[in-house]
């Protein structure tokens, strides 16, 4: 009996510890050495993609669930489809970042009108790569540096009052490396800002992001989204809302707009910094991260730029060439290479469904 219930689980244990220490051995001189100083983009990258290839290449065989990174070239996007994102086509569609006649593509292509998403080449898990804790560090002390580095030059720039500053990470991604950061920044910040900032003792976390809620017109309150105790604007210097990756930013837009909503923004000095690991830098996130910077909203700070990444992945022969095109096309122009895939994607639906036709008359 006990026997056939770790069978179901689908635990492989000390084997899974095994791969991913593997992978860590590989990186381990740049991990060791970002404890103690900044590494590059192309540094962290080289990091990230190491980790989540191989741990990918060892694991992946063995479960679905240790895929952490993938990419589909144009034949594979034939046979298998495209990924699809969290980034909801309709609120783009009433911000202006996506053309109606995508948006109703998507709309036929998942039969689906209410939340239809945006979709795209590759798949990246970064919340499952930061559940290590060795892993969850180095990045979390990366992104302490850079964070560190932003709040300097707000303080330079005279942005900066005296108070807390508050990490929201937003569920769940970023929680992992949210509760890190915040650690990893006491240890980073220069003795300037040590002495005018004090680092919130309390991680808080932030729900339902994903989608808009007029908080006014529902009553509602910061702790109704936020949990865990959060200073007053008065007493609060800087917000770091968090994330693992960021797409559309539309999770980073719609938390940064909540805290504005109650009172944490420029007009009472509050700043807000939204980050994160990995940034596809897709042209509604950019476009999004622009206005809220624009706005005097927020700003974004992240450790490792898609391009950068699949630049690195195919140098290092994780990826084809084929395939990093494929993802270089998407970003330079995703509404296009849409339509572009659009017909390929038809035929597939067309096809399962006559399989799951089949399939059903034959099951009676």
């Amino acid at each position: 009996m006990a026997a056939s219930a770790k069978r179901e689980s689908g635990a492989t244990g000390e084997l899974e510890f095994t791969a991913i220490d593997r992978a860590i051995a590989k990186v381990n001189d740049l991990i060791q050495e970002g404890s103690y100083r900044r590494l590059s983009e192309r540094e962290n990258a080289y990091v990230l993609a190491t980790l989540l290839f191989e741990i990918t290449k060892e694991l992946g065989p063995k479960s679905p669930n240790n895929v952490l990174v993938n990419v589909r070239d144009r034949e594979d996007i034939r046979q298998a489809g495209t990924y699809r994102y969290s980034g909801q086509a309709n609120t783009m569609l009433q911000e202006g970042l996506i053309p109606k006649d995508v948006h109703d593509l998507l709309v036929e292509l998942q039969q689906n009108p209410k939340d239809p998403r945006h979709i795209g080449p590759s798949y990246l898990r970064v919340k499952g790569l930061l559940t290590h804790q060795t892993i969850r560090e180095f990045f979390a002390h990366q992104l302490a540096y850079a964070v560190s580095d932003e709040l300097q030059r707000m303080n330079e720039s005279g942005e900066l009052k005296p108070g807390y500053v508050v990490v929201i990470p937003n569920m769940t991604g970023g929680v992992y490396i949210g509760d890190e950061l915040r650690r990893q920044l006491g240890r980073v910040l220069p003795q300037d800002l040590s002495e005018m900032l004090q680092i919130s003792p309390v991680t808080n976390y932030a729900r339902e992001m994903r989608k808009e809620v007029d908080t006014l017109d529902l009553g509602k309150r910061l702790i109704d989204f936020v949990e865990g105790p959060v200073p007053s604007p008065s007493a609060t210097s800087v917000i770091i809302s968090g994330e693992e990756l960021v797409t559309a930013a539309e999770t980073t837009k719609n938390a940064t707009v909540l805290y504005g909503t109650f009172g944490y923004d420029k007009a009472n000095g509050v700043r807000i910094i939204d980050t994160a690991v990995f940034y596809y830098g897709h042209p509604a996130g950019v476009e999004r991260i622009r206005r809220l910077e624009e706005e005097g909203r927020a700003t974004l700070v992240h450790l490792v730029g898609a391009r950068v990444f699949f630049d690195v992945a195919e140098e290092m022969g994780y990826i084809t060439s084929a395939q990093r095109k494929v993802v270089a096309d998407w970003l330079s122009n995703p509404w296009e290479w849409t339509k572009e895939v659009m017909p390929d994607l038809q035929v597939l639906a067309r096809r399962k469904a006559a399989e799951a036709a089949e399939k059903h008359v034959t099951v009676k």
